[in-house]
């Protein structure tokens, strides 16, 4: 389970629809247009990336990069 500061970052790039590069546990990196959140079928809360559509799970997030420039954030690392 991730925090509600973490989940608020998560919210954000969606809000903004940020291109976004996400680090996971196990080293993929994974880049997309962060969308929406939403829950897998086994009821896992993952974040929405479009272009191309993908759906990361939040806990397997290691660190979050936005990859444009924007007054909000510019990377964020979550904790294991």
């Amino acid at each position: 389970m991730i925090s509600c500061a973490q989940y608020d970052f998560i919210e954000l790039v969606c809000t903004f629809h940020y291109p976004v590069r996400i680090t996971t546990f196990s080293g993929d990196v994974i880049e997309g247009i962060a969308h929406d959140t939403a829950r897998s079928a086994s009821g896992e809360e993952c974040i929405q990336l479009q272009q191309p559509e993908r759906y990361v799970v939040l806990t397997t997030i290691k660190t979050l990069q936005v990859t444009q420039p924007n007054p909000h954030l510019q990377q964020v690392s979550f904790d294991s």
